[in-house]
């Protein structure tokens, strides 16, 4: 496989194996979905898909985390809280990343 997210690896096959059944090639579904079909090009980008989809999800909740996250609402030494500078500014970012991506 080309990619280093082997997490991703069986339903970029799933997806590319169905994909060829929907059109008739069921040889050609049967080789992808016994797993010897990972050079070909419809597995590799359904798994460049599902990895930016992956990136585009981790980036959002890495977001979402830092916003949950009692000390960014809590004040610091100097009476400010890190939500005060922020003002969605993180939020904002991560939604223009994910929209672009």
């Amino acid at each position: 496989m080309v990619s280093n997210s082997a997490a991703f690896v069986d339903d970029a096959r799933r997806a590319a194996g169905r994909m060829f059944i929907d059109r008739g090639y069921r040889h050609e579904a049967e080789i992808v979905l016994s797993g010897h079909g990972d050079d070909f090009a419809e597995v590799r980008i359904a798994l460049a898909l599902l990895e930016a989809q992956a990136r585009r999800q981790r980036s959002l909740l890495d977001t979402l985390a830092a916003y949950a996250d009692p000390d960014f609402w809590d004040n610091l030494e100097d009476g400010t809280a890190p939500a005060a500078d922020d003002r969605g500014a993180m939020a904002r970012a991560a939604l223009k990343a994910a929209a672009t991506r």
